[in-house]
């Protein structure tokens, strides 16, 4: 795998390869804060058995972040 991947047409925008784990980045938090970690893990790991052929026998452990702020949302300002 190369040091990123840029997904098109998949909930995981993402991946990232650290050689010895890799990340996923997936946006729109209004989506993701509602639902749990576990649901949020089996999207995730479906598209990436769908793009990268990986699997659940190839994670060992998982940690997951849902930060709702590092998503820039723009917003125009209303004209009075």
């Amino acid at each position: 795998m190369d040091n990123f991947l840029a997904v098109t047409g998949s909930p995981v925008q993402w991946v990232f390869n650290h050689g010895d784990y890799i990340t996923t980045v997936t946006s729109s938090s209004s989506k993701w804060d509602k639902m749990s970690e576990e649901d949020i893990f089996k999207i995730i790991l479906s598209e990436l058995k769908k793009y990268l052929d990986i699997d659940s026998k190839n994670i060992v452990d998982y940690k997951m972040v849902k930060e709702k702020r590092a998503t820039f949302v723009w917003r125009r300002k209303s004209r009075k």
